[in-house]
């Protein structure tokens, strides 16, 4: 794919737009732009290059890919430690952007999906259960907002609540 193309395809454009040869998208915003559109194949390539023209500054985008490619060919028997690193990969792939396609359906599986559980053990008054699966979703995506939140309500004294300040 064409890289203009890609940054069409996703109505996106690359972080750093304009930084490379010719007024081009740098290697790194391709090898980002690549890993959005779930071509990891070509990320990697242009990761490689990015190395070639920048220098080792590259080095931890590259890996992160790599990594996250090799935990990508087994997202249906990923652990929440596989899960926990894709999530944190995805992440210093492309710090400014949400989560791609792949790793929200991973997201989904291990943070969204537990935390709509610990919900359900709230409204059945099943605290202990609730924060077991808040602590366990945060284990896995410590960026959580809505799982910070109720397990701090959950563990707010009695009377108190996280808004009160307590």
């Amino acid at each position: 794919m064409n890289a203009w193309l890609a940054v069409w395809w996703l109505g996106v454009a690359p972080p750093d737009a304009g930084a490379g040869p010719q007024g081009g998208p740098s290697a790194r915003s391709l090898a980002q732009l690549y890993f959005e559109a779930a071509d990891l194949a070509k990320s990697v390539n242009a990761a490689q290059a990015c190395i070639r023209l920048e220098g080792p500054r590259c080095r931890p985008l590259l890996v992160a890919i790599v990594e996250y490619q090799a935990l990508a060919g087994h997202l249906d028997s990923l652990s929440k430690a596989d899960a926990t690193a894709m999530i944190a990969y995805d992440r210093q792939i492309n710090p400014t952007r949400e989560l791609a396609k792949m790793t929200r359906r991973v997201h989904q599986r291990f943070v969204v999906d537990p935390f709509e559980r610990a919900q359900v053990a709230v409204q059945a008054d099943q605290a202990d259960a609730a924060k077991n699966l808040l602590r366990n979703v945060l284990d896995v995506d410590p960026r959580y907002a809505p799982a910070k939140a109720l397990l701090a309500e959950l563990s707010a004294p009695p009377g108190k609540t996280a808004h009160d300040g307590g």
